[in-house]
Formats: structure tokens, sequence, C-alpha cells
């Protein structure tokens, strides 16, 4: 039996702005970042990155990283050292992920098939 659930996850982008160009990257998702033009051009392209490194995380069966509040991330000083001269705002980018579990569930013995009974019959 497999079951799929869908949760909401919301990470924290971190944006710089260098050569006039916008840079995005994403504290608890490593190898997820992308630079961009143009402020508009920042959602989707920010929400494709990131998805697509999430994406190749589960397909290697690596664990989906944890997402941070905004607090815990500005809090971390890894973050903020790198952050010092160059970032000039963040951005939350909302992923839905998508999870599909398989369950083994053994077939119910005929005496109990229709009836209903959780105890075998005297």
């Amino acid at each position: 039996m497999k079951c799929v659930s869908t949760r909401k996850v919301d990470y924290v982008g971190i944006v710089e702005v260098s050569d006039e160009k916008f840079y995005v990257w994403f504290p608890d998702v490593p190898g997820a970042f992308t630079g961009v033009n143009r402020v508009s051009e920042i959602p989707a392209k920010a929400t494709k990155s990131l998805y697509m490194r999430l994406k190749w995380l589960e397909q290697h069966n690596e664990p989906l990283p944890s997402a941070r509040s905004l607090t815990e991330v500005l809090g971390d000083p890894v973050v903020t050292l790198s952050m010092a001269d160059s970032v000039d705002f963040t951005v939350a980018i909302s992923v839905s992920i998508v999870t599909e579990t398989t369950s083994v569930v053994a077939p119910l013995p005929d005496w109990q098939m229709g009836h209903g009974r959780d105890r075998m019959p005297n």
C-alpha cells in the first residue's frame, strides 16, 4: 500500500546584490542557489533552484534538510559572517514536499475476513 503525503516547507533565501545582479542562496539547503538580472525574477528562479536541489536530494536518497525560521537563520554565526557585507534582503520561499511511503500490510486470516473480529474464534 502506498501512502502519499504533502507538506509545505518555507526555506529562507538570502539575496545578495553584486555587479547589478541578484544572487539567491539558501543556508538550509546547500547547493540551492541562483542568479537573476531583475528583482521580479527572484521568486520564480529561486523556487525552481530550490525545487531542483530538493528533487536531486530525494532522487539520491538523501534526507531533506530541515527549514529554520528567519530568526534562526539570521542568528546562525556562519550565515551572519557570510552576510556581513553583501546582503540586501531576505526572502522566504515556500515549496510543497511530496513524500511517498510504501507499507507492507499482511492479509487478514480467513476466519477474520468479513467478521470484524480481532480475536480467534472459540
